[in-house]
């Protein structure tokens, strides 16, 4: 299969996911790997209108900890994050653009007088984001837990 064929798949399989074909109609994970093996495209299908999932890696949870922690009359900026998630700017903006892109936080510049330096861009989570957030730190916990054999029960 060439390569334009399988962009035809894989958006057929997203329209069909979209309208709740062959079953899809649950949020999964899809993966759809080249015949290669280095590339994977995983599509999030949910036809109730939820957000895409975002990969919770260690910098973006570190990232999502500080967002949590940042009462709204204080929301962090981006040089903030670095210094409280321990990162660089390098993985923080990038961790920060894909957030803002699925609806996961807002951002907004400052507004009072910043004399020496430029207007800090702050950073803050939405109320869908919040609930989102939440659901994914929650399912990562859970799938942590029962992979290292953490879940509880009997000893």
């Amino acid at each position: 299969m060439n390569l334009g064929a399988r962009l035809r798949t894989v958006a057929q399989y997203r329209a069909d996911a979209r309208a709740g074909a062959s079953g899809l109609a649950s949020p999964r994970g899809i993966a759809c790997r080249p015949g290669n093996g280095v590339s994977t495209l995983v599509l999030d299908t949910c036809s109730t209108g939820c957000m895409a999932s975002i990969r919770l890696t260690r910098p973006t949870v570190e990232v999502i900890k500080v967002l949590l922690a940042s009462p709204p009359e204080a929301p962090a900026w981006g040089l903030k994050i670095c210094e409280a998630a321990d990162l660089g700017s390098g993985t923080v903006y990038p961790i920060l653009e894909r957030l803002a892109k699925q609806g996961w936080i807002t951002s907004f510049e400052e507004t009072a007088p910043h004399p020496g330096r430029p207007a800090r861009r702050y950073y803050e989570l939405t109320a869908a984001g919040r609930i989102a957030v939440n659901s994914a730190l929650e399912a990562r916990r859970k799938r942590h837990a029962s992979r290292w054999g953490l879940a509880g029960g009997e000893a």
